[in-house]
């Protein structure tokens, strides 16, 4: 599943990107808040879920400006990729999407995906048999 990672006190955090919208800055409306770093707008930026699963980000009139990989992002949909920095006042927040093939190409994608499902619980047999009943 699709999230961000950012580092709060010295404490890495993840948060799961589960709606279509996710609103991101200091307000209590938004569904990320984050009130430590002081530079982040009420309501800074969005992060949106494509019809074809893919994200975006987008600023909502930040002061301070939201930037992707070090590049300012203005009036304009950002998709983003595993691995992507988002900058929003001092604090970074990497985009993870794990359904997203990596680089090294499908078997390190099956393999990390086995890995993911079994750190989220399921056990390596029923996934295998899972992968086995997908080829019929």
């Amino acid at each position: 599943m699709a999230h961000l990672e950012y580092i709060v006190s010295n404490r890495m955090n993840e948060f799961k990107l589960t709606k279509t919208d996710s609103l991101i800055g200091r307000s209590d409306s938004c569904s990320l808040q984050l009130l430590h770093d002081s530079e982040i707008s009420r309501v800074h930026c969005c992060v949106q879920k494509q019809p074809d699963n893919s994200y975006v980000v987008l600023d909502e009139g930040a002061k301070n400006g939201t930037f992707v990989n070090g590049r300012r992002i203005v009036n304009e949909e950002f998709g983003l990729r595993d691995g992507d920095e988002i900058q929003i006042g001092k604090t970074v927040l990497t985009f993870r999407d794990r359904h997203e093939v990596p680089a090294g190409g499908r078997t390190d994608y099956f393999f990390k995906e086995i890995a993911n499902e079994m750190e989220e619980g399921k056990g390596f047999h029923t996934i295998m048999s899972e992968i086995v009943g997908k080829k019929k």
